[in-house]
C-alpha cells in the first residue's frame, strides 16, 4: 500500500487538538521591544526539568495522549476514541474560504465568480484541483492534522502562596493578582473561543491546579468568572486536574474523550449537511471548446467529491455501513466517468489521480466489510474492481499485453495482501477451508482464484467460490504471479526496442511509462512477494499446501535470475529434499538445469557432475551446452567439495585427491535384475541377470569399472571393460558362491562397457549360498576414470523407486538378440534360498460324527520318512464356532478353549512312527475346524537339534462333525385348582417360602436317540434348580416338582438305546402364585433339569462317559379369569344321594366378580340346593364353594343338571348400563350377561397349543355322568 498516499489509506478519527502541552514559540516581535508576559504554564513548558509537580503531571499527559496520535491503516475497534495531535497554544487553522483572484486571462468555460470558496476548489485557481480535480490527499490532511473536531485548552490556575499559618486568610493584594490572572485566563480563552467557534469546534479548557486549590471555598466562584468572561459552553467545557498517578490519568483522558465525542461527531455532522447541501444544487456548467486553460470540472466529478466527501465525514464519524455506502456510490461515479473518455481522457495527470482515488476506495470498501466480517462480500467487491478496470483497460491501450496492466494488477493484489496482512496481525481471522488449486501464471484478472469456504453454513452450497476468502499468502502469491508477468512484458517490449536499435542504427522513442519500469527492481519485488507468500503458506498450512514448495521453486528461480546463486541453491536443496522425502523421483529438468549452473558458478564439482548426470537419466536430449559441461577440460577445474550428497574425497588410495563418489543412486541407466526362479533349495544354483539400458540421449558413455553387489557386507564383483575389445549386448560372469566371494584374490572379469544411446547390455551368471539366506542385487556402480577426472556413479535401482515391474524379460544366453522368456512373480528381482522341506506323513484316527458333550478321542499319526532322524513338536488351535457354545481340546491334563501349543511327539527315527491321542469335546452340533501345526527339526550329528538351521512347520486342517446324541420332544397340560382360593387377608400368605398353589402342568418328555451309532444310559436325574431344595423362587410365579416316572422306574438303567429308540418321562408340577408379579401369563422357568450320563456302545473306557442336561422349556400358563369347577364322583348308584360341590373362582388380578347362579332342572336326578341365586361377590384371588344334593332317578350315562354362572359386570372396554349403581336381585336379562365356563375338575386340561387349548373341555350343559343300578 506504499503505493498508494497514506491518507487515502488510513482509518480516521475524530481529530482532537491538545494545546498547553508543549513548548511554546517566542514571540517575533521587534527588536528591543519588551514581550509579553509568560503564564505560569508557559513557565513549567520551557523548563520540564523543575521540581514543581505540575511538571511530571504534563509529562503523563504527553505519553497518554501521544499513544494515540498516528492515523493506522486498520482499526477493527470500533469503540469511540480520538487522534490526538499535540500543538502549540498559538496554533493557527488554514483559512477557510478565500476570495478568487481576478483572471487576466478570460476563459468562457470557466465561469468567473467572486464567492469565496474552499482553498482546495477546483474553483480557486491557485489549488492544485484546478480546474478539474477531483480529490487531493491534502484534503484529507486537512481534516486529519491542521483542523481538529475537538480543541482541548490546558492552563495552570493562578494560585496565591501558601498561607504561613491557618489562622493567615491572605491579603488584599494576593486577590488583586488573584483576579488580574483570572482576567488575563478569561481573556486568552475568549480568543481561543471565537477562533473554534467559526469554525465550529468544541472548545474545552482544562485548568491545571493544586489539591490545595481543589479545596478552597473560592474555587467555584473564580471558574464561574471564567466560564462567563471566556464565553465557554456549560456542557464539557470547563475541567479542574489535580497531579495525578498515570493509571488516574488514563481514566481522565478516557472520560474526557467520552464527554467529547458527541460534540466531535456534530461537528462531523454538519460537514455532512453542508456538503449534502451543495449535492442537492449543482452548478451547471455548460461544455464549450474555449481556451486551452482547462476545462471545468463537470457534474458527475463535483458528484463523486460530494460522495467522497461524505463518506470521509462518515467515516470520521465511526459510521461504517453510511461511510461503506458512501464510497460505493463514488466508486460507481468514477467507473461512469472513466468510460467516457471525454470527460476523463487516458494517460493525463487527472485520469492517473482519479484511477489511484479509485484504487484507494475500493480498499476502503473492502477494509469496512472486513471490520463486519463480511469476508465473501469484500472479495465479491474487490474482484469486481479488477474486472471493470481490466475491462476499461483494454480500451485505454493498456491490455493484458502491456506491463503498464500487470503492474496495476500485481498493486491491487499487493495493497490487499497488506490490508489483510495487518488485519491478521490485529487479529481476524478469516474462515478457510483446505486449499484449492492455485496456478502459477496469471492469464487474466480473475483468473487468479482465491477459494475457500467461510461458513459451513447452508448458504455457503450457493457461494460463488471466487467470493470465498482465502488466507493472506494466496494474494501475495497472486501479486508475484502478476509481477511476473509484468517482467515478461517489459522484457519482450525492451528487447524489441533492441531490436529495433540493432537492426536500423537509430535510437527508438521510450515512452515515460517504460523509462520509469527501466528503474523498477522487478526481480527484487518477486523475491520479496514470493518470500511472504512461502512464509505464509508454511505458517497455514504446513507441509500439507503443494503450493508451499511451488513458491520455494519461484524464489529460487528468482535468486537465480538475480545471480544470488549460494541463496538459490538453498531453496533447490530445501525443493530436492521434499523430494526425497515424498518419494517423487528426481526433480524435473528446469529445475536440475539452474541447479547445475548455480553449482557451477559456486565451484561445487561434485554436485555439478550428480546434477548433470541426473538430467542426463531422465532420458532427453542434451544439447550442446549441456553436452560440453561433461567434458573433462570442464570438470578438472571444479574443487571437490562437501555437499548435501555426501561429496567426498574417496580414503584409498589416498594419494588420488581427483575422486568424487556420489553416494546416493542416480537413474542415469535403466537396470533391472531378475532371477528365473524364485526359489532354490540350499546348495543349489541361482540363475540371474543384470540389464542396463542408457538413455536416450546423444551422449555416448565408456566406463572403465562396474561393481556388483550381492551382500552388503561382501566385497563386490568387478568387471572392468578391457583396453581392446569387442562391443557385445551379452556378458557370461560366471558361477559365485555368496558366502565366500573374496575380492582381493578374485580376477576382474573383463566385459563391454561401452553402451551408445538407447542400448542394453546383459551380464548373467549363478549364484550359490550353503545358508538360508535372499539372493538380490544390492547395489551396482560404474566407475569413471579418465585424465584428471574420476568419479564413482551408483545406480538407483527398479526396487528403490517402488516401481518394480512383475514381469520381466529374460534374455537367451544363446541368440542375444531379444527377450525370449518373461518371468512373472511379484518380486523378479530377488531369490530366496531355503532348506529342503522335511519328509513325513501325518494321518487322523477317529470314529465319526463326534456326539455333542462327548470326550471325542481323535489318533494323530506321524511317520518320519525323511534320511533322517526328525524331532516333532504339534501346535492345535480350535477354530471358534458362529455361536456362543463352547468347546475343548485336550492332550494329556491340558485342555484349552483355543489353543494347545508345544505336544511333543518326541524324535521318532527314520522309517518309523510316533502317535498321541487329541480329545475334542463339542458342546453344539455343527462341523469344527481343527488347524493343526507339525513343527520338525533334523538333528546334526551329535544328536542335538538345531532349530536355526533345521527347522520346518507344516500346516494341515482337520474338520470334525458334531452331532447331538439324544432330541427331545416336549408336551405341557395345565390344570386348575379344584381346592379353594385362600382369602386375601389369610396371614399365612406372609410368611416366609409361603407358597398357594394355583394349579399344576403335567410336562411329557419324549427322549429319541437320534445318533447313528448306540448309546448305554446308565442313569437319568432330576437337578433341581435350587441347590436347597422346594419352593423354587424365580422372576415369575413359583413352581415345584410333585413327582417324576423316574422316581418308579429304578429297574430301566443301565438301558442300551439304539437309533431311533425312545424313552419318555412324565413330571407333575405344581404352579403357585406370585402377587409381586404384575402380569399372571409370565414364562415360569421349570423347577430343574434331567442330567443323562452315557456313553456309546463302541466305547470300553470308563473315561469316555459322557452327560448330556435335558433343560425343559419354561411353563407358559394360559390365561384365566373366572371359572366354575364341578367336584363330584365319576359314578354313582341309583337312588344313593352323592354331594356335588360348586367352586366359582376369581383368577383375574385387579377386577371384582359379580355373579349369579342358574341351575335347571334335569329328570335324570333330584336336586336340593340353591337354583336362582347371586353368589357373593368375589374379590381378586377369591372363591366360593356352592354345595348341592343329588339322587340319581336313573341308570346308565345320564347328563348332570345344568349349571349356568354369569358375571353381571361388562368385559372391559364396554359401557356399563345406566343404571348400574342400582342394587338389585331381580332378574337379568341372561343374554346381556357374560357367561363364566363350568368345568368338570377331573376333565379340565389346557395345552399351550391354541388348537389344543380347548381340547379338553365338553359342553358345559352335557356333563356326563355313569348311574348304576
Amino acid at each position: 500500500m506504499n503505493s498508494y498516499p497514506i491518507e487515502l489509506i488510513v482509518q480516521y478519527a475524530p481529530v482532537m487538538f491538545v494545546a498547553g502541552l508543549t513548548e511554546s514559540q517566542p514571540s517575533e516581535g521587534a527588536s528591543g521591544a519588551p514581550s509579553s508576559p509568560k503564564t505560569l504554564s508557559e513557565t513549567i513548558a520551557l523548563t520540564p526539568d523543575s521540581k514543581d509537580p505540575f511538571s511530571a503531571l504534563i509529562e503523563r499527559l504527553r505519553s497518554v495522549l501521544s499513544a494515540k496520535r498516528r492515523a493506522p491503516v486498520w482499526d477493527s475497534d470500533r469503540t469511540p476514541k480520538f487522534q490526538v495531535a499535540l500543538v502549540d497554544r498559538a496554533v493557527r487553522f488554514p483559512p477557510r474560504k478565500i476570495n478568487p483572484p481576478q483572471q487576466s486571462v478570460r476563459n468562457d468555460d470557466i465561469p468567473s465568480t467572486s464567492v469565496p470558496h474552499s482553498p482546495l476548489s477546483p474553483l480557486i485557481p491557485s489549488s492544485p484541483l484546478y480546474p478539474d480535480g477531483l480529490i487531493a490527499p491534502v484534503w484529507v490532511r486537512k481534516h486529519l492534522e491542521l483542523v481538529p473536531s475537538v480543541f482541548v485548552l490546558f492552563l495552570r490556575l493562578w494560585e496565591p502562596p501558601p498561607p504561613s499559618s491557618p489562622l493567615d486568610t491572605g491579603n488584599s493584594q494576593d486577590r488583586e493578582e488573584e483576579r488580574k490572572q483570572d482576567a488575563d485566563l478569561s481573556a486568552e480563552i475568549a480568543v481561543r473561543k471565537r477562533s473554534t467557534g467559526e469554525r465550529g469546534i468544541k472548545l474545552t479548557v482544562v485548568l491545571l491546579a493544586s489539591r490545595r486549590m481543589l479545596e478552597d471555598p473560592s474555587l467555584d466562584a473564580r471558574l464561574s468568572f471564567i466560564r462567563r468572561q471566556s464565553g465557554l459552553d456549560s456542557r464539557a467545557a470547563l475541567f479542574v486536574l489535580s497531579p495525578l498517578n498515570t493509571t488516574e490519568l488514563q481514566e481522565f483522558v478516557q472520560s474526557l474523550q467520552d464527554a467529547l465525542f458527541e460534540s466531535a461527531t456534530d461537528y462531523y455532522t454538519a460537514h455532512t449537511k453542508r456538503v449534502r447541501r451543495k449535492k442537492s444544487r449543482p452548478a451547471h456548467i455548460p461544455a464549450s471548446s474555449g481556451p486551452t486553460i482547462g476545462r471545468p470540472l463537470r457534474n458527475e466529478g463535483w458528484i463523486v467529491r460530494y460522495e467522497y466527501k461524505m463518506a470521509t465525514f462518515a467515516e470520521f464519524r465511526m459510521e461504517d455501513e453510511l461511510a461503506r455506502k458512501h464510497y460505493e456510490d463514488c466508486w460507481e461515479g468514477l467507473i461512469g466517468m472513466f468510460t467516457s473518455t471525454t470527460v476523463l481522457p487516458p494517460k493525463t495527470k487527472r485520469w492517473a489521480e482519479a484511477k489511484v482515488l479509485a484504487d484507494t476506495v475500493s480498499l476502503k470498501i473492502c477494509k469496512l466489510y472486513l471490520y463486519h466480517s463480511e469476508f465473501n462480500r469484500a472479495l465479491m467487491h474487490f474482484n469486481r474492481h479488477l474486472m471493470r478496470f481490466s475491462e476499461m483497460m483494454s480500451g485505454w491501450g493498456i491490455g493484458e499485453d502491456s506491463f503498464e496492466y500487470w503492474s496495476w494488477v500485481a498493486r491491487q493484489y499487493r495493497a490487499f495482501a497488506e490490508l489483510l496482512d495487518q488485519a491478521s496481525r490485529s487479529g481476524l481471522q478469516p474462515t478457510s477451508n483446505s486449499a484449492s488449486k492455485f496456478p502459477g501464471a496469471v492469464p487474466q484478472h480473475l483468473s487468479t482464484p482465491s477459494v475457500s469456504t467461510v461458513d459451513p453454513s447452508p448458504a455457503f452450497f450457493g457461494l460463488n467460490p471466487l467470493n470465498a476468502l482465502q488466507h493472506t499468502g494466496y494474494f501475495y502469491y497472486a501479486a508475484a504471479a502478476c509481477t511476473r508477468r509484468r517482467l515478461e512484458r517489459f522484457t519482450a517490449i525492451n528487447n524489441q526496442d533492441v531490436h529495433i536499435y540493432n537492426t536500423r542504427c537509430q535510437s527508438p522513442t521510450y515512452s515515460p511509462a517504460l523509462v520509469n519500469e527501466r528503474k523498477v527492481d522487478h526481480l527484487g519485488t518477486l523475491t520479496e512477494l514470493y518470500s511472504k507468500a512461502y512464509e505464509l503458506f508454511k505458517f497455514h498450512g504446513g507441509s500439507s499446501s503443494r503450493l508451499t514448495y511451488h513458491m520455494a521453486y519461484r524464489i529460487a528461480e528468482t535468486h537465480f535470475l538475480s545471480k544470488r546463486y549460494d541463496l538459490a541453491a538453498k531453496f533447490f536443496e530445501r525443493i530436492e529434499r521434499t523430494y526425497e522425502e515424498e518419494r517423487w523421483g528426481d526433480m524435473p529438468e528446469p529445475l536440475l538445469a539452474m541447479w547445475c549452473e548455480c553449482s557451477r558458478k559456486l565451484g561445487s564439482r561434485g554436485l555439478t557432475i550428480r546434477l548433470l548426470l541426473t538430467i542426463l537419466s531422465e532420458r532427453r536430449s542434451a544439447g550442446k551446452e549441456l553436452r560440453g559441461l561433461l567434458e573433462v577440460r570442464n570438470m578438472s577445474t571444479y574443487k571437490s567439495v562437501n555437499t548435501r550428497y555426501q561429496l567426498r574425497q574417496m580414503p584409498s588410495p589416498p594419494e588420488d585427491h581427483n575422486f568424487i563418489e556420489l553416494e546416493s543412486p542416480l537413474a542415469l541407466f535403466h537396470m533391472s535384475s531378475v532371477f528365473w526362479r524364485g526359489t532354490v533349495y540350499v546348495g543349489e544354483p541361482a540363475s540371474f541377470q543384470l540389464t542396463l539400458t542408457s538413455p536416450e540421449t546423444n551422449i555416448e558413455f565408456l566406463f572403465t569399472e562396474l561393481r556388483i553387489y550381492y551382500s552388503e557386507h561382501l566385497p563386490p564383483v568387478i568387471v572392468q571393460h578391457p583396453e581392446i575389445g569387442i562391443e557385445t549386448p551379452y556378458t557370461f560372469l560366471g558361477d559365485f558362491d555368496v558366502s565366500s566371494i573374496d575380492n582381493a584374490s578374485a580376477v576382474p572379469i573383463q566385459a563391454d562397457l561401452h553402451w551408445v544411446p538407447g542400448k542394453s547390455k546383459t551380464f548373467a551368471g549363478y549364484l550359490t549360498s550353503s545358508v538360508t539366506t535372499e539372493l538380490r542385487i544390492h547395489k551396482v556402480e560404474l566407475l569413471f576414470d579418465k585424465d584428471t577426472c574420476k568419479f564413482m556413479v551408483p545406480i538407483k535401482l527398479i526396487g528403490d523407486t517402488d516401481q518394480l515391474p512383475r514381469t520381466v524379460q529374460w534374455f537367451a544366453p544363446a541368440s542375444s538378440v531379444g527377450p525370449q522368456l518373461s518371468v512373472s512373480r511379484s518380486r523378479p528381482d530377488s531369490c530366496s534360498v531355503v532348506f529342503r522341506p522335511h519328509l513325513f506323513s501325518i494321518s487322523y484316527g477317529h470314529e465319526e460324527p463326534a456326539y455333542c458333550n462327548e470326550l471325542y478321542p481323535i489318533n494323530i499319526e506321524i511317520t518320519n520318512e525323511h534320511d533322517q532322524d526328525l524331532e516333532f513338536d504339534l501346535d492345535v488351535l480350535l477354530q471358534p464356532s458362529d455361536d456362543d457354545t463352547v468347546s475343548y481340546v485336550m492332550v494329556g491334563e491340558e485342555r484349552s478353549q483355543a489353543l494347545i501349543k508345544g505336544v511333543s511327539f518326541g524324535i521318532v527315527q527314520k522309517g518309523t512312527s510316533a502317535t498321541r491321542i487329541l480329545y475334542f469335546i463339542g458342546g453344539a452340533s455343527g462341523e469344527r475346524t481343527l488347524d493343526i501345526s507339525i513343527q520338525s527339526r533334523a538333528l546334526c550329528t551329535d544328536g542335538e537339534p538345531d532349530q536355526a538351521i533345521h527347522m520346518n512347520e507344516t500346516l494341515r486342517q482337520l474338520k470334525v462333525l458334531v452331532v447331538p446324541p439324544i432330541q427331545c420332544a416336549f408336551r405341557t397340560a395345565y390344570l386348575r385348582d379344584s381346592r379353594p382360593l385362600l382369602p386375601v387377608m389369610d396371614l399365612s400368605k406372609f410368611e416366609p417360602n409361603a407358597f398357594e398353589p394355583v394349579g399344576r402342568a403335567l410336562v411329557s418328555i419324549d427322549v429319541t436317540c437320534t445318533g447313528p451309532q448306540g448309546i448305554v444310559v446308565s442313569s437319568i436325574q432330576l437337578i433341581p434348580r435350587a441347590s436347597s431344595g422346594f419352593p423354587f423362587e424365580s422372576d415369575g410365579p413359583r413352581a415345584r416338582v410333585l413327582y417324576t416316572s423316574l422316581d418308579f422306574g429304578e429297574r430301566d438303567f443301565p438301558s442300551v438305546w439304539q437309533s431311533n429308540d425312545a424313552f419318555s418321562i412324565m413330571c407333575e408340577v405344581e404352579l403357585g402364585e406370585d402377587d409381586a408379579e404384575e402380569f399372571p401369563n409370565d414364562e415360569v422357568p421349570f423347577p430343574g433339569s434331567f442330567e443323562v450320563t452315557w456313553q456309546k456302545i463302541s466305547s470300553t473306557a470308563s473315561n469316555l462317559t459322557a452327560k448330556t442336561n435335558i433343560s425343559p422349556p419354561s411353563l407358559k400358563p394360559p390365561e384365566d379369569s373366572i371359572v366354575a369347577l364341578i367336584t363330584c364322583p365319576p359314578s354313582a348308584n341309583l337312588h344313593q344321594p352323592f354331594i356335588l360341590t360348586l367352586s366359582v373362582q376369581n383368577r383375574q388380578r385387579f377386577r371384582t366378580a359379580d355373579l349369579y347362579l342358574d341351575v335347571d332342572s334335569s329328570e335324570a336326578f333330584v336336586l336340593a340346593g340353591p337354583r336362582h341365586t347371586r353368589l357373593p361377590t368375589l374379590l381378586p384371588g377369591m372363591s366360593e364353594e356352592v354345595f348341592f344334593n343329588l339322587i340319581p332317578l336313573s341308570t346308565g350315562e345320564v347328563r348332570l343338571p345344568t349349571f349356568k354362572v354369569h358375571d353381571r359386570r361388562k368385559p372391559p372396554g364396554l359401557l356399563p348400563p345406566e343404571n348400574e349403581d342400582e342394587q338389585t336381585d331381580a332378574p337379568y336379562n341372561h343374554a346381556s350377561l357374560s357367561r363364566v365356563p363350568v368345568l368338570l375338575a377331573s376333565q379340565d386340561a389346557r395345552f399351550e397349543e391354541p388348537e389344543q387349548a380347548e381340547g379338553a373341555r365338553v359342553d358345559p350343559d352335557a356333563l356326563p355322568m355313569i348311574v348304576y343300578p
